[in-house]
């Protein structure tokens, strides 16, 4: 029996090694060794739980929870879990259902109370979330994330005098962690495109004119703007939230945004649009020479840009088009051969 238990230790060891290795399939099979032996098992059926969660297998995870739950029905852990899953399925209604027994069971549960609240501003239960949000304050006045969603609900509800504030708080309690503070900007951002990204800044820093991140603010606004306008000049582009994201962390972490205007033209895009701008003139001219036309088409100029910007002389690229037939000059620009 001893030697049982030491084989029993060993396995779940090398389950728990496979799940911190993210291996979580092999681990659920190490534990099943387990639980065909010993059913209660707590380390073994608890984890378990969680790897089916964290692979998705939601059904199976309810399933598996209310097997346990017949015999502890009373578990909070397990009634917890099970909760996460019925909302990972959309379930949403069941899973405040498991949440409210967690909260009857122990009233200073704020894992519970944060999911319930969270999942009240999903079911745009504005109100009701954020008297949830309230009761986890009233004991943790300091909770950043709770903060941030009662700040959100507000939003939602309308009340962004009420909501700007709770920002602040929130991001006051983070600001001296630059990619946290970046974080929590971009998620504004995504959860309140309809104030527009400069409006929601410009009332932030009126709003902060005494916090420590004041000119955190003001920078982070001039830096979007150049990072735009760069994007502009060099790739002719807007660019994308997760690129605005990338060059706001870059900057802040080097304290320079100099390095900016370099960094974009290095890239291969810029590469191709620089030296491309400077062939066009070049292109048309041979188009007019050889072939008596300036209405050189986008896909003809793109085709002998690239062409140039892959190394091919300026030479070869007039001969080609002297030597072209006018009528077989379209299925050659097409073919990249």
């Amino acid at each position: 029996m001893e030697n049982q238990d030491i084989n029993f230790k060993s396995i779940l060891e090398d389950a728990y090694a496979y799940y911190q290795k993210g291996e979580q399939q092999k681990a659920i099979e190490l534990f099943d060794q387990v639980l065909t032996v010993q059913q209660q098992n707590s380390v073994a059926f608890r984890t378990k739980g969680i790897l089916l969660i964290n692979l998705e297998r939601f059904s199976e995870a309810i399933s598996y929870f209310d097997n346990i739950l017949k015999q502890n029905p009373q578990d909070n852990k397990i009634i917890f879990r099970k909760g996460i899953a019925l909302e990972m399925i959309g379930n949403y209604e069941d899973a405040l259902t498991q949440y409210d027994k967690v909260l009857s069971n122990n009233q200073q549960n704020t894992s519970a109370y944060r999911n319930k609240g969270i999942l009240l501003i999903n079911l745009e239960r504005f109100s009701e979330a954020i008297s949830y949000f309230d009761n986890i304050l009233k004991q943790n006045p300091q909770d950043n994330e709770i903060l941030f969603s009662k700040a959100i609900a507000l939003e939602l509800l309308g009340k962004n005098e009420e909501a700007i504030p709770l920002y602040l708080k929130s991001l006051r309690i983070k600001h001296e962690d630059t990619e946290s503070m970046i974080n929590f900007i971009f998620h504004f951002l995504n959860r309140l495109r309809m104030w527009g990204p400069m409006e929601f800044y410009e009332r932030l820093i009126d709003n902060s004119s005494s916090e420590p991140f004041a000119e955190f603010f003001k920078q982070f606004v001039k830096n979007e703007e150049q990072i735009e306008l760069l994007y502009k000049k060099y790739l002719m582009r807007v660019p994308e939230l997760d690129e605005i994201k990338y060059w706001q962390t870059k900057i802040f972490e080097k304290k320079n945004s100099d390095f900016l205007e370099a960094e974009i033209m290095k890239s291969s895009e810029a590469g191709t649009i620089i030296q491309g701008k400077k062939y066009e003139g070049l292109i048309k001219k041979l188009f007019k020479k050889y072939l008596d036309r300036w209405d050189v088409k986008p896909e003809e100029l793109n085709f002998y840009t690239q062409q140039i910007v892959k190394g091919k002389s300026i030479k070869t690229i007039e001969e080609e088009i002297k030597n072209s037939d006018e009528n077989k000059l379209l299925p050659y620009w097409q073919n990249d051969d």
